[in-house]
Order: structure tokens, then C-alpha cells, then sequence
């Protein structure tokens, strides 16, 4: 048996990621946390909130924003539906900043719907992050 995960990203609009890796990371908040998996992991579903998936080769890695979804874990297989995947170089840094300063602003009203402001905000605050490791990466 091969020590790699066959691991499928989708979302609506297409499929992300379709590979194998030697392992990967979620670090998007959901109803469970952030959490690794290596082959033969036991089997699991879980919620993924908002944050990032890292994907694991030897010693390249790959990192990508994922925001809302399920993931099914199996010993050496996962599928992950998410509502959005992107790529660092897909992001508008431009645009999540903008978006990051729309939600704070909504945010520190006493009026505002405020749970969609924090959702925008931590999508925002997501992509500014990646962005940033991305660039670092680089150098």
C-alpha cells in the first residue's frame, strides 16, 4: 500500500486540488479545530471553518485559503467540499484589505449585523495571511 493520501478539493465552481500527498494540514476553524493527517488515519468527518490547508510532499509544501465545508477522512483517502479554495496567487490582497477594513468598520457599529461582519472579516484576515507567507516564501 502506498504511503500517500489520495486527497480531493472541491468546490462549486471546480475541482481545486486533485492529488496524492504525504500528508496534510487544516488549520481552518470549525466545530472540531485545526488537524493533521497522515496515511492511514482513522476514519473521520468533520466541519472546516475559515483558514488554510496545507499540503504536504517530502519537503514541499503547498498552501491554500479553504473557507466552509466538510471533510471526509479516510485511511488513505480524503474529499473536502468547500464553499471557496483559492491559491496564493489567485488572492486580490487589494480586495481582502478592502474587505477587512469594510468589516471592522461594520463591526465597531452597534447597529450592525454583527456575525457577518466577523465572517468577512476572518475570510479577509485569511487571505492577508496567506498572502503575506506566500511573498515571504518566495524570497
Amino acid at each position: 500500500m502506498s504511503n500517500k493520501i489520495k486527497i480531493k478539493i472541491i468546490t462549486p465552481e471546480r475541482l481545486f486540488f486533485d492529488g496524492e500527498v504525504d500528508r496534510y494540514v487544516v488549520d481552518a476553524k470549525g466545530a472540531t479545530g485545526g488537524f493533521a493527517v497522515f496515511t492511514n488515519h482513522s476514519p473521520l468527518t468533520t466541519e472546516i471553518g475559515y483558514g488554510t490547508i496545507t499540503l504536504i510532499n517530502e519537503e514541499e509544501e503547498r498552501k491554500a485559503t479553504v473557507f466552509g465545508g466538510f471533510a471526509l477522512v479516510q485511511p488513505y483517502e480524503t474529499i473536502i467540499l468547500v464553499d471557496v479554495a483559492e491559491w496564493p496567487d489567485e488572492l486580490d490582497i487589494d480586495r481582502a484589505m478592502r474587505a477587512k477594513e469594510r468589516a471592522e468598520a461594520e463591526i465597531a457599529k452597534s447597529d450592525s449585523e454583527f456575525e457577518m461582519a466577523r465572517i468577512s472579516l476572518m475570510k479577509a484576515l485569511v487571505r492577508i495571511d496567506l498572502a503575506n507567507t506566500a511573498d515571504k516564501m518566495k524570497k
